[in-house]
């Protein structure tokens, strides 16, 4: 579906690019470095208004791509190409009018034509958003405020495509094709970064408690005022605290420790950033707005696999916590294999919560817990003597992404296909 998703609109832009050559009487006659500017131009239309349509946090979106946490992922890497595509349309057009030196100079200077003058506008606008963001000039949360402004990038970009004299103008269907496009990219970028705090599913909490547990991990309790949040239990959610000026008005995204049983939520985090120290301040009865649930990474969405590997790296173990308190208490039998990693016993935080959850439960959830100074590095060989034959095993990672790509490809050099190895990328929440 993920593939699909992203090959269709790319193989669309380009079919239709094809057919505008036909309606030369005499084939085609374009030359080779303008046929590639144009292409180019195409190709980074499309992947910006896939970029701004993935990061818009619709769930629809989301389930496409198989998540958020790969929706965003996959989001930062098509921006690098669509970058990259935008400057090499730039370089095909210096390259076409190499020798003239007032056409190549009309690339880079205003004058008055106006579509060629958007152009120019959405790609300095588009370098300098990327300097920021590779010389990290301001703070994070200013880094925020500045990232939106790619949709107007974008927007630029678009109306100067379809604005210039080219075969997208000329030729109708690729010229709707490009509109539809826009339209697309520039709603999903009005709904992200102007509405979206003001009509997304939201509900209202208070802070019940903050505290910190040892090794850098916190915990934030919340209580609904009135509607709480439903959820499954591994996903995670956006919150902002709200009325707090030493608090970021962010919306930031926590993975949900707690399990759907409650009526409370619990985000269990590192405190890695800005953000997350900052929720030290935070104090009961403050006001937090949850938007949410979002993620793929679910008991739901793994339902038909009876019998499932959970290993957690450090901070990683918080959906599981989750996912091991459903499970420890429904009456869906599944053989579940728990491994909590860490460096030491000190930063097993969850160690005592997950053997009493565990114990609670029948005999089919098993805990090992691995410490790294003690058992050295986990491995999937590792994981295989205690669990034994890995056939019809479901292997769940979430963890530092080292971790978990060097898990993958241990296990599936064990054996196990890709197709029944899942991940969650927390380096995102």
């Amino acid at each position: 579906m993920r593939a699909f998703a992203l090959a269709t609109p790319l193989l669309v832009t380009t079919i239709l690019w094809l057919l505008s050559k036909t309606r030369f009487e005499h084939g085609w006659r374009i030359a080779p470095w303008q046929a590639l500017s144009q292409i180019t131009s195409l190709w980074a239309l499309t992947l910006f208004a896939m970029v701004l349509l993935i990061s818009s946090r619709s769930r629809t979106v989301e389930k496409l791509y198989g998540g958020l946490d790969k929706s965003y992922r996959m989001h930062g890497h098509l921006a690098k190409i669509a970058l990259a595509l935008a400057v090499a349309h730039l370089l095909f057009l210096v390259a076409h009018h190499w020798g003239d030196e007032t056409q190549v100079r009309s690339l880079f200077v205003p004058g008055d034509f106006w579509p060629k003058n958007l152009g120019i506008a959405g790609l300095y606008l588009l370098v300098l958003l990327v300097a920021i963001t590779l010389f990290r000039f301001q703070s994070y949360q200013a880094w925020l405020s500045t990232h939106k402004l790619t949709g107007i990038a974008f927007l630029l970009g678009g109306v100067h495509a379809v604005g210039a004299h080219s075969d997208i103008r000329a030729y109708e269907p690729l010229r709707e094709w490009a509109v539809f496009l826009i339209v697309v990219g520039g709603i999903a970028w009005i709904y992200k970064s102007l509405l979206y705090p003001f009509v997304a599913q939201r509900y209202a909490y208070r802070i019940d408690e903050v505290r910190t547990l040892g090794a850098g991990i916190a915990e934030l309790k919340l209580w609904p005022i009135s509607q709480r949040m439903n959820y499954e239990p591994g996903e995670f959610a956006f919150i902002s605290v709200m009325g707090r000026a030493d608090i970021p008005a962010e919306l930031h995204p926590f993975s949900i420790s707690s399990t759907p049983a409650q009526s409370g939520l619990r985000f269990s985090y590192r405190e890695a950033g800005d953000y997350t120290k900052r929720l030290r301040e935070a104090r009961p009865g403050d006001a937090v707005q949850v938007f949410g649930p979002y993620g793929e990474f679910t008991s739901y969405m793994l339902y038909e696999f009876k019998r499932q590997i959970w290993i957690a790296g450090g901070i990683g173990i918080t959906p599981f916590l989750s996912m091991l308190a459903y499970e420890a208490r429904n009456e869906d039998i599944k053989t579940v294999w728990l491994f909590y990693s860490t460096n030491t016993a000190a930063e097993s935080v969850y160690h005592d919560e997950i053997e009493q959850t565990a114990a609670t439960g029948l005999d089919h959830i098993h805990y090992v817990q691995h410490l790294r100074e003690r058992d050295g590095l986990l491995t999937a060989e590792a994981v295989r003597r205690h669990v034994g034959d890995l056939q019809d095993y479901a292997v769940l990672l979430c963890g530092p992404p080292v971790m978990m790509r060097e898990m993958k490809r241990q296990f599936m050099a064990l054996g196990v296909p890709a197709s029944r190895i899942f991940f969650e990328d927390f380096s995102f929440v």
